[in-house]
């Protein structure tokens, strides 16, 4: 509430003179209810009070009541940059645009406004004048979001370093253009600029200095590393040198080689001495988060380069740790309790133990090699360098911390990390956080603080040097089988051993059980023999003459964890793999149990189309009808074995629902009394669910009739649209609308609508018989002109992607074929997969769902015109 109506009455009347209109009913309530209402609505008046046409202001404000309260905020909560709002006026007219607004600029959009600017500057320093009017306007912008909560604040501080980037590359441009112009030479800058500590990793703040070290390519001769020392010097000043406008950014060169005695412009050869040589554990921390933004001669590829090869070189000893804490000791004795950054449970407790676990282990997880804060702890979570609830807390505390520190730059208008020691100014900052008052601000922040103080150290005692065996799961892991001294000594010995383990570990935590229970499984993993090609077959030989239903099972489980062990470790044949080691295991049971059945194989089984949990589809024939009561027993035998292997651990399920009469049937059917049920009774969805059949063996009499039952005669026009009704019944009794889209087997334009597609024109291409795999089906249809190249190569491509993606949730623990939400789970298949990230992996899946959708839809048109 106001607290001088009086004054308040005085201010609307003089904005009414000023915009010849009543404008009280509408700009009270903008500020009314704001902490210090009072101050917000004299800056306000200020602000109209500068505009050439104050009325138009009003107007266009009422016209966007959404946007004029997010204005009202930003003036209420921020007096210097409601100055800014003075000095320039126009800026008003962004803020009250909601498509400027929206429009989240990035590096290029930056260089891009930049470089207008710039077209009608007359002089250097006018052109320096313009890139602060640039940084001042998009500032004010960003700022507006933030404290309206509208972007998350990763979001906030991409978009601030997005902004220092194309500022700091117009800067670059500006000042070697003026160099190169006074020498009178035209070469292109020489000296590359990498950006360090946050800027480095992209999570600047309001009123970070940029960490810059400059790096002039080897081949520059004598005048042109002068010039080069001379742009580094010009640049400098650019940036930091107040003006009419205030400065751009402050500038700390003292992460340069031998720091603030060593040469401002270095070599890169000289660079990448002083790295190998002479850095200390700190200067190997800081290069963590660094990159290059202006690159000369490869000079950004060999940076990179050297930062993996000195950050992520290894196992590092004690003393560097010691080393690294001592500094980070002395750190905590400078600082006060209000330092939101360096104090004790700030932000530099987050960063710095992140940073000490991606040096420590990055050498070993790929996935640590990253620069930004967040996604390092989320890569430590998934990796399980960090407890699942240790990773939330800090980014939870982070995130909080983060925003705290944009809080009180905002507010304040300072260059700091401090938290304000008046009341009124954490009031404020209280209440733009959504709080009730201070005391609810500083017990927030104590529960932030002292939890992230906990467990950075924690982790810390959980940090020292890791061994190649230091991985919690794969010490469980070798640690429950006999001779584990020497698989732990293999890890160190053995490198590729060690890279096989953790991608098991890491890609593969389901398949863990199987090997701990297993001296078989972990020796074929650390000999390298799993990849190895083998002959399923051979894991049943012996059972001929030697029957034992434990031995059977554990033959049933170690191949099929072989072979997902394998796809683990790089072979992509998972479902023809499993389907070898099951037929193997079918046969010997066929054999020993009912030699004279005829198995046949349906569905994904008979496709060679396999993932970990498929059960396996079964129709058993027999020669004749009077050997069928004796065949009926054995297969009924052979059922009772299977249930015995199953309480005994071996993954493996047959399925006889699809044989005629389904349940209600005999569980074998002669030829001829199967052509009689055809002839009979068979649904047309009967028939669908046999065109995908496969003998198991060498027999394709069963497999015969099965196709034959299929595929002759040629289906109606009538039992088309009646498999497309049953299609969509499935699709709305089988599967929940809220995870239609993601379900991997059922939803849209998954693996079901893939098989369909294919069927439904291979059923209009009138073919008397065809193969269960995909990759024949494909070639048979584009053989008949009724799929072309591109379809086909599409379906194949979406194939292989959701197979792999259904295996791969089940291998991290996620049982059904649902895609997660969980983006630590989806980071992690991806990486799995290949994917740069969650996002890029869910635009694939997102792309590939889309276009099977089409062709189904597509494959229904064909089949109903013909």
């Amino acid at each position: 509430m106001f607290r001088d109506e009086e004054a308040v009455e005085r201010i609307i009347i003089r904005l009414e003179k000023k915009c010849f209109r009543s404008v009280g009913d509408f700009v009270k309530p903008l500020f009314e209810n704001q902490v210090f209402a009072d101050d917000g609505l004299a800056r306000f008046a200020r602000i109209v009070e500068a505009q050439a046409t104050p009325g138009n202001l009003i107007s266009a404000m009422e016209m966007n009541p959404l946007m004029a309260r997010i204005a009202a905020d930003l003036i209420s909560y921020s007096p210097q940059l409601s100055n800014l709002l003075v000095q320039n006026p126009e800026m008003m007219s962004v803020l009250l645009d909601p498509q400027q607004m929206e429009h989240q600029l990035d590096v290029a959009d930056v260089m891009a406004e930049g470089e207008r600017l710039l077209l009608n500057s007359i002089s250097y320093a006018h052109k320096l004048d313009r890139i602060r009017y640039l940084k001042q306007l998009v500032t004010v912008k960003i700022a507006a979001l933030d404290l309206a909560n509208l972007l998350p604040q990763e979001q906030i501080w991409k978009s601030l370093n997005d902004l220092a980037e194309g500022v700091l590359s117009l800067i670059r441009t500006v000042v070697w253009e003026e160099i190169a112009s006074k020498a009178e030479i035209e070469v292109e800058c020489p000296v590359a600029i990498v950006g360090m500590g946050k800027f480095g990793g992209q999570e600047i703040n309001y009123s970070s200095d940029l960490d810059l070290v400059f790096v002039i390519r080897d081949d520059a001769d004598e005048r042109l590393e002068k010039l080069g020392l001379k742009f580094a010097e010009r640049l400098r000043a650019a940036l930091a040198d107040h003006m009419g406008r205030g400065d751009l950014y402050r500038v700390d060169l003292r992460l340069r080689p031998f720091g603030s005695q060593g040469p401002m412009v270095s070599r890169m050869k000289s660079v990448e001495n002083y790295y190998q040589n002479y850095a200390e554990p700190w200067e190997h921390l800081a290069m963590i988060r660094s990159r290059i933004v202006g690159d000369v001669g490869g000079i950004a590829e060999r940076w990179e380069v050297l930062r993996q090869s000195i950050v992520f070189r290894g196992a590092r000893s004690e003393g560097v740790l010691d080393s690294l804490q001592k500094m980070r000791a002395r750190i905590d004795n400078l600082t006060t309790q209000q330092d939101l950054k360096r104090g004790p449970g700030g932000i530099r407790d987050v960063e710095f133990l992140t940073q000490t676990f991606q040096m420590l282990a990055g050498h070993r997880e790929e996935s640590l090699k990253i620069k930004g804060t967040i996604p390092a702890v989320n890569a430590l979570r998934t990796a399980r360098l960090l407890p699942p609830d240790a990773a939330s807390d800090l980014i939870e505390s982070y995130r909080f911390l983060r925003q705290l520190e944009h809080r009180c730059q905002i507010i304040g208008g300072l260059q700091t990390h401090e938290l304000p020691p008046d009341d009124q100014s954490r009031l404020l900052i209280a209440n733009s956080l959504g709080m009730t008052g201070v005391s609810a601000l500083m017990t927030t922040i104590d529960h932030h603080r002292t939890r992230t103080r906990r467990w950075y150290e924690e982790g810390y005692r959980f940090s020292s040097t890791p061994k190649e065996e230091g991985n919690p799961i794969v010490r469980d892991w070798l640690s429950a089988l006999p001779g584990k001294d020497q698989f732990f000594a293999s890890l160190v010995r053995n490198r590729e051993s060690a890279e096989m383990a953790e991608r098991i570990v890491r890609f593969a935590p389901a398949l863990i059980p199987s090997l701990k229970s297993s001296v078989f499984l972990t020796e074929q993993v650390f000999s390298g023999e799993i990849l190895d090609s083998s002959i399923a077959s051979d894991r049943f030989a012996g059972f001929a003459k030697n029957w034992d239903a434990l031995l059977f099972a554990k033959s049933v489980r170690n191949g099929w964890a072989l072979e997902c062990l394998r796809f683990v470790l790089g072979r992509e044949d998972l479902g023809c793999g499993l389907a070898a080691h099951y037929d193997a295991a079918i046969e010997a049971m066929r054999l020993h149990f009912c030699p004279e059945v005829d198995l046949v194989g349906l569905g994904s089984y008979a496709a060679n189309d396999l993932s970990p949990d498929s059960d396996l589809d079964l129709i058993a024939f027999v020669p004749n009808e009077s050997e069928r009561e004796k065949n009926e027993k054995g297969v009924l035998d052979l059922m009772r074995f299977v249930k015995e292997l199953r309480n005994l651990s071996a993954p493996i399920d047959l399925d006889f629902r699809l044989r005629p009469e389904g349940r209600k049937g005999r569980l074998t059917v002669s030829g001829q009394g199967f052509r009689n049920y055809v002839l009979s009774s068979m649904e047309t969805w009967e028939r669908f669910a046999l065109a995908r059949s496969r003998g198991i063996g060498e027999s394709d009499f069963g497999q015969g009739l099965c196709r034959e039952a299929a595929y002759s005669p040629p289906l109606t026009k009538e039992q088309i649209l009646q498999l497309k009704k049953m299609k969509s019944r499935i699709e709305n009794e089988r599967v929940n609308p809220l995870v239609r889209s993601r379900h991997l087997k059922l939803g849209t334009g998954t693996l079901d609508d893939l098989a369909w597609a294919v069927q439904i024109r291979l059923f209009a291409a009138q073919v008397t018989d065809a193969p269960g795999d995909l990759a024949s089906r494909i070639k048979i249809l584009q053989a008949k002109n009724r799929m072309t190249q591109d379809q086909g190569d599409l379906l194949s491509r979406a194939h292989v992607h959701l197979s792999q993606l259904r295996a791969r949730l089940f291998f991290i623990g996620v049982p059904d074929v649902i895609l997660p939400e969980d983006p630590a789970k989806l980071e992690l298949v991806a990486e799995g997969m290949g994917y740069e990230s969650g996002e890029a992996l869910l635009a694939e899946y997102s792309d590939l769902t889309r276009a099977v959708r089409s062709i189904l839809e597509e494959s229904w048109e064909i089949a109903l015109s013909l």
